[in-house]
């Protein structure tokens, strides 16, 4: 796991427990919109909301012109509230795509296809250059690290389990999980909650793994599983939908605790190594969002609040070198 910089290591690990891969395409292959950045309204578009570009960041505006021009392309998951489609407009949205615009509104990138994916999907389809880069974000973890580079990261995660309403089995923590072998738990297949659980000693035969987040908490729902594990922002959305009817987030609840520490994770964007002009112009208004809070303003509607934003100098860098 990735420990934060100077003066967090060993209170944060960084990454995010994916935060769910539900999709309408439960085959798993893409299907792809087009869209360019809406208009914002006045109060977005004040110098509150961004920074120019840095003198560093524009001299690498040859390797961005192409952006400028043609787009990107971006593979994205349905999962509320970290990105989905606007069930109305088709728009889309959560989380992880409006921060990705905004960050990439100073630099006159406003142009994006969007293809649907599963979880599992998304950094094959940024390394085989079938995307330029996830619109959602997640953990930037050793494994993934190894495949493809991380921007800073732009959100802070507690994690949650979703239970039955009492909570019978009485589940308040990874390590009561763990103790009773009885419990079944649903996971979506590549969560990092998965290496987590097995260093709790949980064997892979207690998991239900899904593709899409709504089958793992129907699974939950049917009563074939226990505990569905995801971040807590997460869970609260699912509460909403027909098939969370009867479940609850469980509270208390503490998360999984690796080397003597509660794991608070947090999510980055995925983009390959390359892309360092790319990547370090959207570093650079990351640090920008979250110093001026306009981060915190953009999450909100999303459900985060002020802890769910980390400093401008957390970084991905002690494991992704090029993420910072």
């Amino acid at each position: 796991f990735l420990s934060l910089g100077a003066g967090m290591a060993g209170a944060l690990v960084l990454g995010i427990g994916l935060a769910g891969c539900s999709s309408s395409n439960k085959s798993g292959s893409a299907s792809s919109s087009t869209s360019s950045a809406a208009p914002t309204s006045s109060a977005a578009q004040s110098s509150a909301t961004s920074v120019t570009p840095s003198a560093a960041a524009s001299s690498g505006s040859a390797a961005l012109a192409a952006y400028q021009k043609d787009g990107l392309k971006l593979v994205y998951i349905t999962n509320p509230p970290f990105s989905y489609a606007d069930p109305k407009s088709g728009e889309i949205i959560g989380a992880g795509p409006v921060v990705l615009r905004e960050l990439l509104k100073p630099y006159g990138i406003m142009k994006f296809n969007y293809s649907l994916v599963q979880f599992a999907s998304e950094i094959p389809a940024v390394t085989s250059k079938r995307a330029d880069m996830t619109a959602n974000n997640f953990n930037a973890n050793a494994d993934r690290c190894a495949q493809v580079g991380f921007t800073n990261p732009v959100a802070l995660y507690h994690q949650g389990a979703l239970v039955h309403k009492g909570n019978p089995k009485n589940l308040h923590s990874y390590d009561d999980i763990a103790k009773d072998s009885s419990v079944k738990i649903a996971i979506l297949r590549g969560d990092a909650s998965i290496a987590w659980l097995q260093s709790y000693g949980v064997g892979t035969n207690r998991l239900l793994q899904f593709d899409a987040l709504p089958q793992a908490v129907t699974a939950v729902n049917q009563g074939r599983a226990d505990v569905y594990l995801n971040a807590i922002v997460s869970l609260n959305q699912e509460l909403k939908q027909p098939e969370a009817s009867n479940l609850e987030v469980a509270n208390p609840f503490k998360g999984p605790v690796i080397d003597g520490q509660e794991i608070i994770t947090n999510a980055s964007y995925a983009i390959r190594y390359e892309e360092v002009d790319l990547l370090n112009a959207l570093n650079e208004q990351i640090a920008a969002l979250i110093n001026n809070g306009r981060m915190l303003e953009l999450l909100t509607p999303y459900g985060y609040d002020k802890d769910s934003i980390p400093t401008a100098t957390m970084t991905a860098k002690s494991i992704c070198p090029a993420g910072a």
